[in-house]
């Protein structure tokens, strides 16, 4: 990795965000029983239910966004990752941006290589077939020296609008913070600002 870039891991990061406004805010996280509509199962709570009991909702729901929200038409672009360890420590030392391939690879501190690739419509279709895997197997082995033993498979849902532009702003009674796509780790943050200094 070189000075001026950085990787993380996103999910702990968010994790342990979460914790940390919850100790300090008391925020309260809704995961998977809100509905767009109030009341419409057993145990659900609605959006309108929750903007009536706090001052502000902030639906940041990624891919998953306009099934809360419907107006936002966010959709799931899939993509794909693949984590090797880098047994030979021969991993390349900068980021790279594959741009005629559409890949993007980081080297992490830790031994980890990882390259990811490919966006497809595919709704929320679970799994990681080979057959999206390999061409970033095939990356790995046509461009690098590395030499791994074993294969870490991922696949996420980015959150994505048609115009490609993220969605920071109230939407009907809530705020929403969604659409930024594949820029969601990188741009997460300034949105987040962005909003809070409207509140």
């Amino acid at each position: 990795m070189c000075e001026d870039d950085f990787v993380g891991d996103i999910n702990f990061f968010c994790t342990e965000l979460y914790n940390h406004i919850k100790a300090k805010y008391n925020v309260t996280k809704y995961e998977n029983n809100v509905t767009r509509y109030q009341n419409s199962e057993p145990g659900n709570i609605g959006l309108d239910t929750l903007a009536r009991q706090y001052d502000e909702v902030v639906v940041a729901a990624g891919a998953w966004t306009s099934q809360l929200v419907p107006q936002c038409n966010i959709y799931p672009i899939k993509g794909y990752t693949v984590t090797v360890w880098d047994e030979n420590k021969s991993a390349p030392k900068y980021s790279i941006v594959d741009d005629g391939k559409k890949i993007v690879t980081s080297t992490f501190s830790n031994g980890r290589f990882r390259v990811a690739g490919t966006a497809e419509l595919a709704g929320f279709e679970q799994g990681e077939p080979w057959h999206r895997i390999n061409p970033l197997l095939d990356w790995i082995k046509d461009y690098t020296n590395i030499e791994y033993d074993g294969v870490a498979r991922h696949s996420c849902f980015r959150p994505m609008t048609p115009n490609m532009l993220p969605i920071a702003k109230k939407v009907g009674n809530v705020w929403v913070n969604s659409g930024a796509g594949h820029l969601g780790w990188t741009m997460g943050m300034a949105l987040a600002e962005q909003i809070s200094e409207e509140l």
